[in-house]
């Protein structure tokens, strides 16, 4: 039986436990799920992954994936400046791609991290929450193990 790996897991499981090392003012979770989460809180998601065109469909294990780091506060508790604040420290911590690689680790387990990009920053509000979607295009390879 061949065993899948999924590119998407693996870049969740370490963008999570980057930022879960880097930021410790507010948890960060993986994935949406319908739960309520105490706020302020950062989601990381992992929506989708195809193949380079680059390769032009013949892929040897290399992913292009589009990244959302969530950030949400509670307007009861926190101000748009305070928001912003986390918005920010989970900005900071991913353009920082070099720290990111070094932290990826050993390519026979994670693959590799060939690149993380800035896509979009879109912020919205309601009566009670503050929330910032922020987009990024992730590059990276299946483990070679």
């Amino acid at each position: 039986m061949t065993t899948y790996i999924d590119i998407r897991s693996i870049i969740e499981d370490k963008v999570l436990e980057y930022l879960s090392e880097q930021i410790e003012d507010f948890p960060i979770v993986k994935g949406q799920v319908a739960d309520d989460r105490p706020l302020p809180v950062g989601v990381i998601s992992a929506e989708t992954s195809n193949s380079p065109s680059a390769f032009q469909g013949k892929n040897q294990g290399n992913y292009e994936v589009k990244l959302t780091t969530f950030v949400y506060s509670s307007a009861y508790d926190s101000t748009l400046d305070e928001h912003r604040a986390r918005v920010q420290a989970v900005v900071a911590r991913l353009r920082n791609e070099d720290a990111l690689k070094d932290f990826w680790g050993i390519p026979a387990d994670n693959g590799i991290l060939y690149y993380i990009a800035f896509d979009n920053n879109e912020e919205a509000r309601s009566a009670n929450r503050f929330g910032n979607a922020v987009t990024w295009s992730v590059v990276a390879c299946l483990p070679t193990g």
